[in-house]
């Protein structure tokens, strides 16, 4: 839970662990860790896994990790962020991706619901466990992660050559300073001249002479 330290932190647990949801009120069990003295095993199996060299399909496989590893529970606290660090880095080894830039963890939390609804459904099999579900889901993660990198990439693209077309000369550092979070969308609304100089720590006068010059060069627009 947020803000409570575990006790034994890097360190295996020793005792039940159980991963549930709710408001502290009213709590769903999701599911039971495995019992404590299994988890040595089992990761030893988990680590093979990872370390063996067939990534056919890279996609499937951080996928079977990843919830491999949430089933083993082996720490108090912090399990389901080493499961995300997981996928990301068989993704990475698999595609033999010495920099890359996207990831599905910030994903995975975006969509924390469906995230704990599956570790639910799959651990609560008894005759099967059928992942099919599981490694279509984590496939659409990955594909709208690498979209949202994309995105990301061009947007960056776009900021770094306006900014490249505006002459230092011309322009002064409040200007561009303003200028760049306008493009870069860190800056949303209407700039009069007493924002402006605030922002920017100036007078008015400088703020407006600021101004004045951008509504010449077109690069901003009056807005009565």
């Amino acid at each position: 839970m947020a803000g409570i330290k575990p006790k034994r932190i890097g360190l295996y647990r020793q005792s039940p662990v159980y991963v549930s949801k709710g408001n502290g009120v009213r709590e769903e069990l999701i599911y039971e860790g495995l019992p404590s003295e299994r988890i040595q095993g089992e990761l030893e199996r988990l680590v093979e896994l990872v370390n063996r060299k067939n990534e056919i399909r890279p996609i499937i496989k951080s996928a079977i990790v990843a919830l491999w590893f949430l089933c083993i529970h082996p720490y108090e606290d912090g399990n389901g962020r080493v499961s995300r660090a997981l996928a990301d880095y068989v993704l990475s080894k698999g595609f033999n991706e010495t920099h890359r830039v996207y990831s599905m963890s910030s994903l995975f939390l975006q969509n924390r619901g469906e995230y704990y609804r599956q570790l639910h459904a799959y651990t609560s099999q008894s005759d099967s466990l059928d992942l099919t579900e599981r490694l279509i889901w984590n496939i659409n993660i990955a594909i709208r992660a690498k979209q949202e990198a994309l995105k990301i990439y061009e947007k960056s693209v776009r900021l770094t050559r306006f900014m490249a077309h505006l002459d230092p000369s011309v322009y002064n550092s409040r200007q561009l300073s303003m200028l760049f979070k306008l493009a870069d969308g860190s800056f949303i609304g209407k700039l009069p001249t007493d924002k402006w100089a605030k922002m920017n720590r100036c007078s008015p006068a400088a703020a407006s002479r600021d101004i004045q010059l951008l509504l010449q060069k077109g690069l901003l627009m009056s807005s009565g």
